[in-house]
């Protein structure tokens, strides 16, 4: 199951990916939509993780694309950021930190310090 995705980007003739490309040109207010099935909605866990999950993948393409003048970032590199099963990538970063989210939110809730 796909829990969570954004809008397609797509490599340019030029070899890369725009951070313009993640937010819709419709878009008047710049965010960027996200798709989550809806079994992510059945568990306050679950929608946790997946919207951390997203924002920190987001957000370290963000940096990428904005550390450039031309806000970009190569495609190969871009899909080998985004790919499943490729450790230590923003995809598998982005994991570890929604793990660790969840883990706070726990301890918070059992009123542990987290």
């Amino acid at each position: 199951m796909e829990t969570a995705k954004c809008s397609e980007v797509q490599e340019h003739e030029d070899g890369y990916v725009y951070w313009r490309d993640h937010v819709p040109t419709k878009s008047k207010t710049g965010r960027i939509a996200i798709r989550i099935h809806p079994d992510v909605l059945t568990s306050d866990e679950a929608i946790v993780a997946v919207l951390q999950h997203e924002v920190f993948e987001l957000s370290a393409i963000y940096d990428v694309c904005l550390s450039n003048p031309h806000e970009r970032m190569s495609a190969s590199d871009y899909h080998s950021q985004v790919r499943t099963h490729n450790p230590g990538n923003f995809h598998c970063q982005a994991w570890e930190v929604s793990d660790k989210r969840v883990l706070w939110m726990r301890a918070v809730k059992h009123g542990k310090s987290a």
